[in-house]
């Protein structure tokens, strides 16, 4: 992957935003480097960061990067995992010995990985109040908290076309941290009944 690719998932019960990120490591390439550079904005971004290590070849520079990255981490959740356990082993997990190392396999679908987030997920709220939640989407919910308050006056004064512009505003806001619903679609659907700007 040379670039940040995001889907929405489902793990268990719940619905989360998968990001998979390009590879970290030095490169001259610049498209990739702007991959890599997006992949470490992700990580400051992430709640649950999984790092993802090849069993089948020796640990490296570019591994070393990644642990250098991941010791620095404060307040995130990180899962070590180690992949293609099918595979004889030839990456020294020693290196990796300050995490919990969870071993996965493509052909086994990465049912332990998969296992293993919704026992994450399904913490949240209990003990330590494990809270998901990064800066990225408390900006944007303040964002559209602030967009429906300057809704409220243009809604009471009739002026229905600023209502809409905020509320718009508040769609966007919230879009960027959920599924990205057409805001046209929802303000057609929400003021079918409105006739606007006139």
């Amino acid at each position: 992957t040379r670039d940040t690719i995001e889907e929405q998932v489902r793990i268990g019960s719940h619905i989360i935003r998968l990001v998979d990120t390009a590879g970290i490591r030095e490169s001259e390439d610049t498209i990739e480097k702007i991959g890599i550079e997006r992949s470490l904005s992700s990580v400051k971004d992430a709640d649950v960061i999984v790092a993802l290590f090849d069993s089948s070849r020796e640990f490296d520079e570019e591994d070393e990067k990644i642990l250098t990255i991941l010791d620095a981490l404060e307040d995130k959740h990180i899962v070590v995992a180690l992949n293609k356990s099918d595979l004889d082993r030839v990456f020294d997990t020693n290196t990796l010995q300050s995490y919990d190392l969870l071993e996965v396999s493509a052909k086994k679908a990465f049912v332990k990985l998969t296992e293993k987030l919704e026992q994450l997920f399904d913490g949240i709220g209990e003990g330590d109040e494990l809270m998901l939640i990064s800066a990225r989407q408390i900006e944007a919910v303040t964002k559209a908290k602030a967009s429906i308050e300057e809704a409220k006056r243009p809604l009471t004064d009739g002026e229905l076309e600023f209502f809409s512009y905020h509320l718009q505003e508040a769609v966007k806001s919230i879009s960027s941290i959920s599924k990205p619903y057409d805001s046209e679609e929802i303000l057609d659907k929400m003021f079918g009944e409105f006739c606007l700007g006139k």
